[in-house]
C-alpha cells in the first residue's frame, strides 16, 4: 500500500508542478484505478479553479492529459461514477485538503485498498 501512496502522489506532484511532460504523467496513470486518476483530477481541479494564479496551468495540463489520451479520460469518468466518490463527499469536503495533499492521497488510497 504504500508503495500505491507513494505512486498516487507523484502522479499529483507531477500535474500540479508543470515539469513533468504530459505523455510522462500518462504513463504514470496508465493501469491506475479509475477512483486514484478521479480524486487525483478532482482534487487538482478544486485547488486550484479558473480564479487562481495556477489555475489556468492546472487545468492546461489536465485539459491536454484527458484529451490526447481517452483512456485517462475513460478511467476519470469510470472514477468518477463509483461509489467512494459519494463516500469521500459524504464525509469530507475537499478544502480541509488543500494544503494536506500527503495525507488526501493516503486517505483515498487506504479507501481503494481496503
Amino acid at each position: 500500500m504504500e508503495a500505491q501512496k507513494a505512486h498516487g502522489k507523484r502522479i499529483l506532484t507531477a500535474i500540479e508542478g508543470g515539469l513533468t511532460p504530459v505523455v510522462d504523467i500518462y504513463k504514470m496513470m496508465e493501469g491506475q484505478d479509475p477512483s486514484l486518476v478521479y480524486f487525483v483530477v478532482n482534487y487538482l481541479r478544486k485547488k486550484y479553479p479558473p480564479s487562481h494564479q495556477a489555475g489556468d496551468a492546472i487545468t492546461s495540463r489536465i485539459v491536454e492529459l484527458t484529451g490526447t489520451y481517452d483512456d485517462v479520460r475513460l478511467l476519470y469518468q469510470k472514477g468518477e461514477k463509483d461509489i467512494l466518490t459519494e463516500w469521500f463527499e459524504d464525509n469530507y469536503s475537499w478544502g480541509e485538503f488543500r494544503d494536506r495533499p500527503e495525507d488526501f492521497i493516503d486517505l483515498i488510497i487506504e479507501k481503494i485498498e481496503g
